[in-house]
Formats: C-alpha cells, structure tokens, sequence
C-alpha cells in the first residue's frame, strides 16, 4: 500500500498555521483545531512541519516503536530557560536525565512516599484552618488553594521548605514567579521569534521571574549545604548526598536547582489541576459523591495517625473517580516524540521523516470512542474497573505519559489527592457556585475555568 499524504489545515505565508492557535486562548484554540483535524494532521509553525496524533491506533504505533523517543516540546523548550535539564525537562539522551532518575526514584517508592504523609496530612489540616476561619459559608477559588496546598506540600516533602500559602495573606513571590513564568512559557513558545524579541516589558517580566526562582533555590541549596542533617529524607537530601549507581556521580549544584525548579512546576501544576476537576465532577454527580464521603469516613474512621497504605489501597471507588478525572482532563494535555529515521506510523503507514516531531494529544486520545465506547465524553469511573483495565492496553491512557519518561511522581501525586479529598469530605459540605458554566482556562496545564466552590463546616 503507498503511503499516504498526510493533510493539513489552510496555511499562511511565513506563518504556517501557527494564526490558528494565537491569541489569548492558546489551549482552547488548539484543542478545537486538532479535534477539527483528528486523527492526523501535519502543522506549521515557525518553519516546522510537526505532525499530530489524536487516537489511539497511531498514538500505540508511535509508542511502541523503538524509532520514537521523547522530545522536548515547544513550551518545554522555554520552560528549560528557568527548568534546565531538570527531570521533566531533559532530552532523554542528555547524562542528567539518567543520572537524576537514578538517583530519584528511591525517594518515589511507596515505602518513601508513606514517610511523606504527615507533611502532606498537615497541609491539608493548614488548608482546613483558613477554610473554618476565615471562608466558612463562603465561595473560595478552588485552583487558588489547590495551587497553595499542592507548593506547600512539594515544598516541604522535596526540600523543607514551607511557601506559607495558608499562614500568610500575601501569595509568596516565588509562586507568582512561577505562575508567570510558566504562562508566559507557553505564549512563548507559540510565537515567532522575530515578533517574541519585540515583547519587552513582557521578557523583562519573564527574565525577572526565572532570576528570582534561581536565586532562591540556590538558597536553600546553600543553606543544607551549610547546615548539613542526615536525618532529613527529602528529595534535597537525597540529591545533594546520593551518587548515581552508573557512573559514580553526583549531581551538579545546578541541577539540583533545575530538579527543584521542576519539580515545584510540574507537580504543583498536575496534582492542583486534578484535585480542581475532581471536586467539580463529585459536586457535579451527587451519586459520586455519597460514594467517595462513603470511603473518605471509612478512611478516617481511627484518624489520620492510624491510616496506612494498605488502607489508602482500599479506595477502590476513589482510585477509580481520580483515574477517570484524569482520564477526560489529563492536566498535561498533549506531549511530543521523534523520529530517529524515516519511518511510517499505523496501520495506513503514514510516512514520518527523521527527526520530525510528533505530537500525541492525550486528550483527545482519552476520549477515542474505538477505545472508550460510544459515550466515551461521558464523566464514568467504572471505566477503571480493574477487569475493564485489564482488556486495555496501555497506551489507551497516557495521563503519566508513557515508556521510560512515565511521571516517576505518580504515586507521590495520587496520595495527596486521595488524602486531600477524603479530609475535606470529612470536614466540609461543597457546593459549587450558582450558575456555574464550565470552562477551560488558558494555562501550560489544563484547569477549569473560574471554578468558584462554596466550603461549610460540618
């Protein structure tokens, strides 16, 4: 069979297709270009011809080919000028990624994790706090303190360190910095370079950001470094005394920083934009609801003290809410691999060039109705039945990412989002705000729009 032609959306000169996604909403513009475009289409921008995926018959082709490998995607691209070669970050082939993954993932065994839970079980009752004092009966911004929970926890688990988000009026300046300097990534990333170099107030802003997180990072770094405690088991700890099995090395004091920098822009960013989606789908579906206080009462019947992970691996119900929360709103909605030779993808054997770049959108991936069924838009957590699972491949759900660069925090996230829900369900009555219309919001991750839920004690 030839090969064929793979299509594409009207292009402009010089600008390709890139005027399809520009302006204020650049998530909302190239999800609806690529659902227009589904399944496949080629896509210019900035004198790049990227090709993009959106079902799971070429997203499992891509993926299980040795000729695809992780890429850095454009937005990722501008978030190396303040991530570097973080984890998250890193071209596969680069030293730092293997060496940090190393030295990494003992601090994400489940044995660890569980070390975290007090930490992560004290954000959540600071949370509480500023809820029953000074929001009780009130409509609060559900991303806002979603975002300050999921820094303070990273900040503590991965380097002791507290950002204060709920014992402090004022947002601490490392997390505007952040929020801007992601943001502005993205803009970045889709704008041409000529036309992005005559942004000066916004780069300014944006150097200005990167600075000021690099300065404080290095901080800390300094300040263990000086201050020296073994019996800290943090991921700062663990970087700064661990060696890499392979090579013998430690890691620089500058990718320690980029490690930190990642971590707190990756994980803040996914596990705040799940928990915000999973407190609209139970208020949204009261059946869900009733279940998940069901299992949250059953959880903490004997307090937080007593809860193990043999108890956190009973939540049947709410493993499965989570897993279909992620399944619909991937908070990481697209990622990007390349060709290492002249190859094809599926079975009509699309041609792929080396070293083109393919982008598998997750999102729609998750909602191909070849994999999902007829109401595969339809908000159902029995879709993570464990018999369900078992007919799937893997790579019919890519909310992790897949092969090798899978999130090595997923675990880390999932607790402190189960926690987190079983202790608010616990302590409060939610109710979402009159008259709300669901939105996405422009962000690097998805979130939803606006989100504004009313918190009353019990």
């Amino acid at each position: 069979m030839p090969n064929p032609k793979i299509p594409h959306p009207p292009r402009l000169p010089f600008l390709g297709n890139t005027h399809q996604i520009m302006g204020k909403e650049v998530v909302a513009n190239m999800l609806k270009v690529t659902k227009e475009n589904a399944p496949i289409f080629e896509f210019s921008m900035s004198g790049h011809k990227d090709i993009y995926i959106c079902n799971n018959e070429l997203a499992d082709s891509v993926l299980t080919s040795p000729h695809f490998h992780k890429a850095v995607s454009k937005p990722m691209q501008q978030i190396r000028n303040f991530g570097g070669d973080g984890l998250f970050t890193a071209w596969s082939h680069e030293p730092n990624w293997q060496k940090a993954h190393n030295i990494l993932m003992p601090g994400f065994s489940r044995n660890a994790i569980l070390s975290y839970f007090p930490i992560m079980v004290g954000c959540i009752n600071q949370l509480m706090d500023t809820w029953r004092t000074k929001h009780a009966g009130q409509l609060i911004d559900i991303q806002g303190d979603m975002n300050k929970l999921t820094f303070d926890v990273i900040g503590l688990c991965g380097f002791d360190y507290s950002f204060e988000g709920f014992t402090k009026e004022e947002t601490h300046p490392f997390v505007h910095a952040m929020e801007l300097a992601l943001n502005e990534s993205v803009k970045r990333a889709f704008i041409p370079a000529p036309i992005r170099a005559l942004r000066f107030q916004k780069n300014k802003k944006y150097w200005a950001s990167a600075n000021y997180m690099a300065n404080l990072v290095d901080e800390i770094i300094q300040h263990r470094k000086a201050n020296p405690d073994s019996s800290k088991t943090d991921f700062l700890n663990l970087m700064l005394q661990s060696v890499d099995k392979d090579t013998g090395e430690q890691l620089s004091d500058e990718n320690v920083r980029y490690q930190i920098v990642t971590f707190l822009a990756a994980g803040h960013e996914t596990t705040s934009g799940l928990l915000s989606f999973a407190f609209y789908e139970l208020l949204r579906n009261p059946e869900y609801l009733a279940k998940a206080k069901a299992e949250a009462a059953e959880l903490l019947a004997n307090g937080t003290d007593a809860i193990s992970m043999k108890d956190l691996n009973k939540l049947d119900f709410l493993r499965k809410f989570l897993m279909e929360t992620l399944r619909l709103y991937p908070p990481v909605f697209m990622f990007t691999v390349y060709a290492d030779k002249d190859t094809t993808i599926g079975a009509k054997q699309y041609p792929v060039k080396e070293k083109q770049m393919v982008r598998v959108f997750t999102y729609h991936i998750h909602r191909d109705k070849a994999v999902w069924g007829e109401n595969a838009d339809q908000f159902d957590p029995e879709n993570f039945d464990l018999s369900r699972m078992a007919k799937r491949k893997k790579t019919t759900f890519l909310a992790f990412g897949s092969g090798q660069r899978t999130c090595i925090g997923q675990h880390f996230a999932l607790m402190e989002a189960m926690l987190t829900i079983c202790m608010v369900l616990q302590n409060f009555d939610l109710e979402l705000a009159e008259g709300y219309q669901f939105e996405l919001a422009n962000n690097v991750t998805l979130r939803p729009k606006d989100l504004k839920i009313r918190v009353t004690p019990k």
